[in-house]
């Protein structure tokens, strides 16, 4: 695999931003925040994980060796709370996605308890994660028939919208561990995996509040799907946890559509955005290059944002974050969300001590807490509904 790395100076190496990432650079306005609670009976952090202390200078990522006095990372912070016994990360999401995240805090647990002897820093530049096309082996330059799908498949993009910004919140709702059983196993019995109904009580639930002037024939957004389970090893492991390996793949449902036909269809999707299409990831990158250019044009500014949420599923966190490690640490909570700068939000799905737990992530300069605690509530309260229905 060709290398993209470029050693600007003995102590500096670059590589190019590549699609997600220099998408996350411009538009700036993601910041990943997550919250670890947990009961305990540095060097090695940046060592291990070069990228977390890297920064993006226009379109480069920019990494340079540490020296003696270095003080860590400008761009990634890691807080410990004392009172609570909480670690708190926030990166941005031009290094890391939310699968990373996870995978992060599974390196970091086990580093505490296994830290390296010595470190020499110099050799860092060897674990900085690859740009995703060179890890996934796509061409440098799509076939034309290559392009016409990735543009076909990318489709418009919501534009950004100059309205003010406002404060960045981040609303949590945890489904009881009985009440996950319980919509697990009747999904699961219909062979639908549980990400599928929840997004399709959210299309729902949007569609009934949406704007009464807007066009709501059609519901368009984009699902962020993991790439890392199709990456060759080392790049699927916590080893490059601080990576951009995922990508947006978009999604289009004509409304009205009922529950049903809403879970179904995202079910198909979920099923074959990735999965079983490897044309799809052959062209995941150029769809993400794309992106990163549309939001580079001056004519993307123009219209007020959408104001659904961009919906992405972060699965079982113990599958990668195991909840104790030896004996010194054990994790007793999880939270993650993300800082919004401007109105595109998140609602991020994963599971944790076998409860679902919904995170809403927005800026009140374009949401209502009050509406967004309704989203939640009622996307419980009609999960529920479909489920004894």
């Amino acid at each position: 695999m060709e290398n993209s790395l470029f050693l600007g100076s003995p102590t500096r190496w670059t590589r190019p931003l590549n699609g997600m990432e220099g998408y996350f650079n411009f538009i700036g306005h993601y910041t990943l925040l997550s919250k670890v609670r947990m009961e305990l009976d540095m060097p090695d952090l940046r060592y291990q994980q070069p990228q977390i202390s890297a920064k993006a200078d226009n379109m480069e990522l920019v990494y340079e060796v540490a020296d003696e006095t270095h003080v860590l990372i400008k761009q990634a912070t890691l807080y410990y709370i004392a009172a609570s016994s909480e670690l708190f990360l926030r990166i941005h999401h031009t290094l890391i996605n939310g699968t990373g995240v996870r995978l992060f805090w599974h390196s970091f647990f086990n580093m505490l308890g296994a830290t390296l002897s010595h470190i020499t820093f110099g050799d860092e530049h060897v674990r900085l994660p690859p740009v995703l096309e060179e890890v996934l082996g796509n061409s440098e330059q799509p076939t034309p028939e290559q392009a016409d799908r990735a543009a076909a498949l990318l489709g418009p993009v919501s534009k950004l919208g100059t309205a003010p910004s406002g404060c960045s919140r981040n609303r949590e709702y945890i489904f009881s561990a009985q009440k996950t059983a319980a919509v697990i196993k009747a999904f699961e019995d219909r062979s639908i995996s549980v990400r599928s109904p929840l997004h399709a009580a959210y299309i729902q639930i949007i569609t009934k509040y949406a704007d009464p002037t807007a066009n709501v024939s059609r519901y368009a957004n984009v699902n962020s799907l993991s790439l890392r389970p199709y990456l060759p090893e080392p790049y699927n492991t916590s080893g490059y946890a601080v990576s951009v390996y995922y990508a947006a793949v978009p999604f289009i449902l004509d409304t009205p559509a009922t529950f049903s036909e809403a879970a179904t269809a995202l079910h198909e999707h979920y099923q074959t955005g990735f999965k079983s299409n490897t044309a799809n990831r052959e062209i995941c990158g150029y769809m993400a290059c794309m992106l990163r250019d549309i939001v580079s044009t001056p004519e993307f500014q123009g219209k007020p944002i959408l104001r659904d949420a961009l919906f992405s599923s972060l699965d079982i966190m113990e599958e990668h974050l195991e909840r104790a490690y030896g004996t010194t640490v054990t994790v007793k909570d999880f939270m993650f969300g993300a800082e919004t700068v401007l109105g595109i939000s998140m609602l991020f799905i994963s599971m944790f001590h076998n409860e679902l737990r919904p995170v809403y992530s927005f800026n009140d300069g374009f949401e209502e807490e009050s509406d967004v605690q309704m989203y939640l509530e009622d996307i419980d309260r009609m999960s529920t509904e479909e489920l004894f229905s």
